[in-house]
């Protein structure tokens, strides 16, 4: 076997050895990234937010952003992220019933190992606290929200004025007493209504 000529071979060396410097400082530059690995759940319900459209924004660099779906075990997973915080968003169609638009949660992403996460509906009374306020939540209050549609235009909601009724049943002198209670709310522009929070409530009971 022949040899490169020896005034090759010399070039060769020459140009391996400008090289290395450059290779070993663009090694040295280049950032690890990390791996998070997280869960949606609902807690309500007790059970995962099956297949939920989970997005992650970068706190540095709002411009960086992905967006995944977590499996049938509401379980998430995504490699080469940045290291630094980020803000985590899960999408539902449950969550609107719930009068949750978006759970959000920050999380520290390590450049090595794997972070993890838990993203989660607030509790029953946690949700009550959220969207009617710390007194109805230290009672057995809950909440009802719904959309009110135009009929003309059923693909949106539409402003309108929303009567919500109930059973209550009040023990007083050892008798169980039963009236009739509500609330009138006026929806929102896009005709959500959560009455605890526009309603005044009204017995409704015959006189």
């Amino acid at each position: 076997m022949h040899g490169l000529p020896m005034n090759v071979n010399r070039w060769v060396w020459r140009v391996l050895l400008c090289l290395a410097p450059v290779f070993g400082v663009s090694a040295q530059a280049r950032p690890s990234l990390g791996k998070l690995r997280g869960v949606a759940y609902d807690s309500v319900r007790a059970q995962p937010l099956a297949l939920a459209t989970i997005q992650l924004v970068n706190t540095r660099d709002r411009g960086e952003s992905h967006a995944i779906r977590a499996d049938s075990l509401g379980r998430f997973g995504i490699d080469g992220l940045e290291p630094g915080t980020w803000i985590v968003g899960a999408l539902h169609p449950s969550l609107d019933s719930l009068a949750v638009d978006e759970l959000s949660a920050r999380v520290d992403v390590k450049a090595t190992g794997t972070s993890r996460m838990v993203i989660a509906v607030p509790s029953g009374r946690a949700l009550v606290a959220r969207v009617c306020g710390d007194a109805a939540a230290r009672d057995s209050s809950g909440y009802v929200h719904g959309l009110l549609r135009d009929m003309r235009s059923v693909e949106s909601g539409a402003p309108g004025t929303v009567r919500v009724q109930w059973v209550e049943f009040t023990l007083k002198n050892a008798r169980l007493e039963r009236s009739l209670d509500g609330v009138e709310v006026l929806s929102t522009a896009t005709g959500r209504y959560p009455p605890c929070q526009y309603g005044v409530r009204r017995d409704l009971s015959p006189n």
